[in-house]
């Protein structure tokens, strides 16, 4: 995947990738803690770890900066067997439950 940042005059090309993608890449087998700071891209980086990484993943810190992309996130981490189990300002701490 290609991203953008920036504006059309001053904008530069990144290479990114999803965590589904980099967890196989680096064939990961286990992640104990995800953190994720995404600055209004984490129900993006979430969707981007649906068909693998979520599975090998135990616990998740996030931070978030919208209510709605919240909401997204936390619907997907209950589809996918996660609990809040504490949340403080703009911090979300899950667990998964077996």
């Amino acid at each position: 995947m290609l991203s953008r940042v920036g504006d059309e005059q001053k904008g530069i090309h990144i290479q990114a990738t999803t965590l589904d993608d980099f967890v196989r890449a680096y064939k990961i087998n286990k992640i104990d803690i995800l953190k994720i700071d995404a600055e209004f891209s984490e129900d993006e980086i979430i969707r981007g770890a649906e068909s693998f990484a979520l599975a090998k993943t135990d616990r998740i810190v996030m931070e978030y900066h919208s209510k709605e992309k919240k909401d997204r996130v936390e619907a997907i981490l209950k589809a996918h067997k996660f609990k809040k189990i504490q949340e403080n300002g703009t911090i979300i701490y899950f667990i998964k439950v077996l």
